[in-house]
């Protein structure tokens, strides 16, 4: 080759350009629709809510608006992810330590407990859950807090509950403790007549976790499961 000899290399780059500008297009749109979604998801779930308030209105057996205040505690469980979702660019998790402090001020709320009969301690790290297994987890910490604000320190008999979320590797664990009245020793969940309760054990066999109680001093459920990676 002489000195006067020049190699040129050249490639078109106008198509790939093109091609991410369109995947960077198609992730935008994917995001708004599936922000527009979980939007219509909690509003439809609000809507069902605010029906059954208005049928609350009338009825006058208190076993029934017990159901029914159940069910809308239910209901603001998994319309509180939706929201979380709705709120945020990742819509794979959610963070379960805001949801988790919304999901227990509601139910204290919902139960119009007089000011100073629980003291409630949460310890929960900064925890991401992938929304298989938020919905879950937030139905069950629904049922366990429900129960310990009705039941476990009845009259004006006052106490705390301990609400944990423990992750550690790949395990993460649930923990929901009273130190109250307790459960009867010959109590197994599996066999409670409780809708809550089997819903509880239903929703920690979806989890493919394992579902412990400790009745000393008090009553404490333990729920310890694999966490899908986010």
């Amino acid at each position: 080759m002489s000195e006067d000899e020049v190699i040129v290399l050249s490639r078109n780059v106008t198509e790939t350009t093109e091609y991410e500008a369109m995947l960077v297009e198609s992730v935008k749109e994917k995001e708004i629709l599936l922000k527009e979604v979980h939007h219509r998801v909690k509003n439809n779930l609000q809507v069902i809510n605010s029906i059954l308030n208005l049928q609350s209105s009338y009825v006058e057996d208190p076993k029934t608006l017990e159901i029914i205040n159940e069910s809308q505690n239910r209901i603001r469980s998994m319309s509180y992810i939706h929201e979380s979702l709705y709120q945020t660019k990742d819509f794979s998790s959610i963070d379960f330590a805001d949801y988790l402090t919304n999901l227990v001020q509601n139910l204290v709320h919902s139960y119009q407990l007089y000011q100073d009969k629980i003291e409630l301690k949460m310890n929960v790290g900064s925890v991401r859950l992938a929304l298989d297994q938020a919905i879950p987890c937030g139905l069950i910490l629904n049922e366990l807090v429900s129960n310990a604000l009705k039941y476990a320190y009845p009259g004006k008999m006052k106490g705390i509950i301990e609400i944990d979320v423990i992750e550690k590797g790949n395990k993460l664990t649930l923990g929901v403790a009273d130190f109250g009245v307790g459960l009867p020793q010959d109590f197994e969940i599996e066999k409670s007549e409780s809708l809550g309760l089997s819903l509880v054990y239903t929703l920690v066999d979806q989890l493919d976790g394992e579902l412990s109680l400790n009745r000393l001093g008090g009553t404490k459920f333990l729920i310890t499961f694999d966490k899908q990676e986010v």
